[in-house]
């Protein structure tokens, strides 16, 4: 009885598992399909006078991609820098979408003010190493004169890289890897599941 129990316990456990990825896969995407569709197709159920579930979806995958298109025009930067100007006279409105946009163009790969290297340093002790996104370098100087330069770093969070801590250290200190921002998210969002490898050889190496 107590063999049978449990083998019974490591067969529910197992199916657990299994299933809990897929349970979960199926859940975000129904939540996110049904988000991203409800932002058309009230618009669209006007316009044609019948709802039909995924022309939001549609419809709103097709806007976010004529909106890139039209972005990297000429004409289209212009309107995108007046919209900036015109949102940052607002009162309270402006300090969100500053934010917001900060964070955004620092993850997109068409932003000159993005991450620009993928660096591993010791942090938070000697001989544990965190990962990290320069993301601009300064020149600072002692009382004697000596000067050196200091990387400003995004230290994100794992699973979610939107958030995460500001690091000064000296550029001495950092171990520049060569591996894309995109890999290194990857890792991070994966928690260490995807690539870890590669970033380890990277380290050892430097």
């Amino acid at each position: 009885m107590t063999r049978l129990k449990k083998l019974l316990q490591r067969s529910f456990i197992t199916g657990l598992f299994v299933l809990l990825p897929i349970a979960l896969t199926v859940i975000i995407i129904k939540y996110l399909f049904e988000k991203l569709d409800g932002i058309l197709s009230p618009l669209i159920k006007h316009l044609i006078g019948v709802h039909i579930p995924g022309t939001g979806l549609v419809a709103t995958l097709i806007l976010i991609l004529l909106a890139g298109i039209f972005t990297k025009s000429l004409i289209g930067k212009l309107v995108v820098n007046k919209v900036d100007s015109f949102i940052a006279t607002l009162p309270f409105v402006k300090g969100i979408y500053v934010s917001i946009k900060q964070l955004s163009d620092a993850f997109s790969p068409e932003s000159k003010k993005g991450f620009k290297k993928v660096v591993a340093f010791e942090y938070p002790r000697k001989g544990v190493y965190s990962l990290g996104f320069v993301t601009s370098s300064i020149k600072i100087s002692d009382k004697e004169g000596n000067s050196q330069n200091i990387f400003t770093v995004f230290l994100p969070t794992t699973p979610n890289p939107t958030s995460g801590y500001l690091i000064l250290i000296p550029e001495k200190d950092a171990k520049i890897l060569d591996i894309s921002v995109d890999d290194a998210i990857k890792m991070i969002i994966s928690g260490g599941l995807i690539s870890p490898l590669d970033v380890l050889k990277e380290v050892e190496n430097k």
